[in-house]
């Protein structure tokens, strides 16, 4: 079963500015772990995920988007920030990977 995905990368991004200062806020009590682990749940089109990924100093980061735009998007971004692809993952896909290898 298909659903359509309603979420437009454009549309979200026209209201970055009142998505980013709850962001600004929750990174302020945050500190720094080098070398340390970041997921983000409902990453969105990824702006904030990179930014996340390059102020808490991360080795790794991996983003969760229900949206497969907001997924393509967020590759994009990461790619052009990092030249690599990024760990962008919708739910569903590390339950299909853990079946696939149960029936290997």
């Amino acid at each position: 079963m298909t659903t359509r995905d309603a979420w437009d990368p454009g549309q979200y991004d026209r209201f970055a500015a009142e998505r980013r200062q709850p962001f600004v806020d929750l990174l302020a009590l945050c500190r720094p772990v080098p070398g340390g682990t970041i997921v983000d749940l409902g990453c969105g089109p990824g702006g904030l995920t990179v930014e996340l990924h390059r102020a808490l100093g991360a080795a790794h980061t991996t983003g969760i988007d229900l949206s497969a735009a907001m997924l393509a998007e967020a590759r994009e971004r990461w790619e052009e920030e990092y030249g690599d692809p990024a760990r962008l993952l919708r739910p569903e896909e590390p339950r299909k990977r853990q079946h696939q290898r149960r029936s290997d």
